[in-house]
């Protein structure tokens, strides 16, 4: 990957070092001390239970700019490598997520999309 910023979000997503509140509440405790289980730690775009990398990838439906921003990453995924690539993302998104990376064709665009939208969710 050339551009830094790319190569930067790739990084931070497959080392859970993003804002995502997966990973923000990771550390945070409830007031009497219990950990904030997984499934509890929103998306605050949509009320799914849970802001994780494969949520704000390939499933969150709450932002308008988001859902534009996939839908033209999948029409890339559905032209280079056609309709199995592009279901794998909603069936299995994080076997899809490596095969993404490992797609000559894909692995810029992939990265590109996941710079934009991991700046979606600032702190």
């Amino acid at each position: 990957l050339k551009i830094p910023a790319h190569r930067n979000a790739i990084s931070h997503l497959l080392n859970a070092s993003h804002n995502l509140a997966v990973k923000r509440y990771r550390y945070r405790r409830h007031d009497d001390g219990s950990y904030i289980a997984q499934d509890n730690r929103p998306c605050r775009y949509c009320d799914d239970r849970t802001e994780s990398e494969v949520h704000v990838l390939f499933n969150c439906g709450g932002c308008p700019d988001l859902v534009e921003k996939r839908a033209t990453f999948m029409l890339k995924v559905l032209d280079k490598s056609g309709p199995v690539l592009r279901d794998l993302c909603y069936a299995e998104p994080v076997s899809a997520v490596v095969t993404l990376l490992d797609h000559k064709q894909l692995c810029t665009d992939f990265a590109r999309f996941t710079h934009d939208v991991l700046k979606m969710f600032p702190l």
